[in-house]
């Protein structure tokens, strides 16, 4: 699941489910979700168009690199190892900005307590500038991981590249660079279509348990038909007496004076059986540390480490090193883990923004806070009243000093909030309560107020400074097809063919003043998917350096017209048709800095709604200001 994809997932994580088959009874069988394991904040929407993603040399145009579909790569490989099973999938992602990368994961003990063992991108593309996608991923007998993808850039063909890892190597590392089974001769120029091999497939040769086997395609010479290639690569350790170490869990948190346990596992490959003499070094000052039992005879087997007297440890957080040895054969393997040491509950933390009394706030702000000490985790809370007899909102707990609301918020209303912070010695106290008043409606001001209008285009006198981009390739025109006044409008048409057409605005200063607002008039004629999906749609994104970065104006800013849905590349967006309407986004996050803003239309490979498509008038930023009526008439 990613947080930031189309399907609205709460959060970045693994959904693990478990298929429990009823042979005798097929229709007692059941598919059951035991577990959601929370991973590292990742990105799996890369920016395509359409299914033009990764970059092909010369004008070959890109190829797919499915991560937007939200699905795991071929295959989701399981293992038992006897001590200890396993499971080995991967993602395509974006690892970088517009930098292709394999997102990979180990899932040890899987079920409603499972351990999510390694969680790591692999991205060599940051230094070198190439591309990895597409990957499958298995183990061999002796825990080594396989890892083949395809590879390639815009001076690169796509190719068929493997990397690896030692089941000893540190945790989260493909340790072992990467080989070339081909190099692409050629590209995909196929016209209508993108599509790349969806699924790559990584297996282990069943006659030695050891040799992986690795069949992807790639372009022997620029055409429409794909070549397929075979590999083979083995490590050299695997199928001989090994030794595997693992601590778990591999973080914990304590509140002094309690004890951490740690389960601290020999884990035996291809016959190994040797004893194993386990050790720790980083112990934190003051504290003892005590295996039991201190050597694993024989192996595969499971010891305690105990880490007592933390009475005696200063909060903070510490790493430690385990090490188990054996004599025959001679090996020695670690593996760390983490100790967060907690002496107190946190203290209350300090409500920074918006500030104290502040007005015009949006209906979906961000609350931000000081630190406190000792502090793991923070929530805010949002009322109605000052006794929080009423809260609307409790913000997941974060490590963060900042949440950003949902656009839930109503109009002139005064909030309380506040915020604490907990660790696992408890809870602490509350900060101070808080209050903001949110903005009032577009084109409503409050008293003594009136509306200002800062920017504003209605297209009748020329381009002036609007910009297209590609240059070629858009069909984003000024025309008198369907206005929604005067004479002239921005139509950007739903052609039936891959596109990704932007309309860019000229510099504009967002005033400080309260309320500041982009609203703009807008026709739709789009793709529809289903009621809450688009095939093809239109979307605003915003830049506040000039165009050389741009982000879509978040959905929680809108205040009028909400979008239909996502794109399939995930872009919430307007679509289905619709007459004129009004749109609006809240600017109060960029007020005082000079923004340029992109009307942006993606349209797939198949269906459009020419000649029609998306209408753009009457451009405007509003603010609300201080009216100058009392001084008008009457006053000499």
């Amino acid at each position: 699941m990613d947080n930031g994809g189309p399907y609205g997932a709460a959060q970045d994580a693994l959904s693990l489910w478990e298929f429990d088959i009823n042979f005798a009874v097929p229709a007692s069988s059941t598919f059951t979700l035991v577990d959601t394991i929370p991973i590292a904040p990742y990105d799996t929407i890369f920016p395509c168009e359409g299914r033009s993603c990764i970059p092909q040399p010369g004008q070959l145009g890109a190829v797919d690199i499915l991560s937007y579909r939200q699905r795991p790569m071929h295959r989701a490989a399981y293992r038992n190892f006897g001590s200890y099973q396993s499971i080995v999938s991967n993602q395509s992602v974006e690892a970088g900005p517009s930098m292709a990368g394999i997102r990979w994961w180990e899932i040890r003990n899987p079920g409603a307590n499972s351990v999510l063992y390694q969680d790591s991108t692999y991205a060599p593309g940051l230094t070198d500038g190439l591309h990895r996608w597409m990957a499958s991923v298995a183990q061999d007998a002796s825990g080594n991981i396989g890892m083949g993808f395809s590879a390639g850039s815009s001076t690169v063909f796509p190719s068929v590249h493997y990397t690896g890892r030692l089941q000893s190597d540190p945790l989260n590392t493909m340790a072992l660079g990467e080989g070339i089974f081909v190099t692409g001769g050629g590209g995909h120029n196929d016209p209508n279509t993108r599509r790349w091999g969806d699924y790559t497939s990584m297996n282990v040769d069943s006659s030695d348990d050891c040799t992986f086997w690795y069949i992807n395609e790639f372009f022997a010479a620029t055409g429409t038909t794909w070549t397929l290639r075979a590999g083979a690569f083995k490590f050299p350790d695997c199928g001989s007496p090994n030794l595997g170490i693992a601590a778990l869990p591999m973080r914990q948190a304590i509140c002094t004076p309690a004890d951490a346990n740690f389960d601290v596992e020999a884990n035996a490959y291809s016959g190994f059986t040797s004893d194993t003499v386990l050790s720790v070094t980083g112990v934190p000052a003051g504290a003892t540390s005590l295996f039991s039992p201190a050597i694993i005879s024989p192996a595969p087997g499971v010891s305690t480490l105990t880490i007592g007297n933390t009475g005696a440890v200063a909060a903070g957080s510490y790493t430690m090193t385990v090490t188990g040895a054996s004599a025959a054969p001679p090996l020695s393997r670690s593996r760390t883990v983490d100790l967060d040491v907690f002496t107190a509950i946190p203290a209350g933390p300090t409500a920074v923004s918006p500030a104290p009394a502040a007005e015009g706030v949006s209906f979906g702000p961000t609350l931000s806070w000081t630190a406190s000490a000792q502090t793991s985790s923070y929530v805010a809370e949002v009322a109605t009243d000052p006794a929080f007899s009423n809260i609307i909102y409790t913000s997941p707990a974060t490590t963060a000093t900042s949440v950003k609301l949902p656009a839930i918020l109503s109009e002139a209303t005064t909030y309380h909030w506040r915020v604490r912070g907990s660790n696992i010695c408890g809870t602490g106290t509350d900060s101070a309560t808080a209050t903001f008043t949110t903005r009032f409606a577009p084109g409503i001001c409050g008293p003594m107020q009136e509306i200002v209008t800062g920017f504003s285009d209605d297209m009748e006198s020329g381009v002036n400074g609007w910009t297209t981009d590609p240059v070629s390739g858009t069909t984003w025109t000024r025309t008198m097809a369907r206005p929604s006044s005067g004479a002239f409008s921005w139509l950007a048409v739903d052609v039936a063919t891959t596109s990704d057409q932007r309309l860019i605005s000229p510099a504009i200063m967002v005033p400080v003043l309260a309320a500041p607002t982009l609203r703009f008039r807008h026709d739709v004629s789009m793709e529809p998917n289903t009621a809450t999906s688009c095939w093809d749609g239109g979307f605003v994104e915003i830049s506040n350096d000039g165009g050389t970065s741009w982000a879509a104006l978040d959905p929680s800013s809108q205040l009028e017209d909400l979008y239909d849905g996502p794109l399939p590349t995930g872009e919430r967006a307007w679509c289905g048709t619709q007459p004129y309407s009004t749109a609006s986004f809240d600017l109060g996050d960029y007020m005082g800095q000079t923004v340029r803003f992109r009307f942006r239309a993606r349209t797939d490979s198949s269906v459009g709604l020419a000649p029609h498509g998306w209408y753009v008038d009457d451009v405007r930023i509003e603010n609300c200001g201080i009216s100058d009526t009392l001084f008008r008439n009457g006053f000499e």
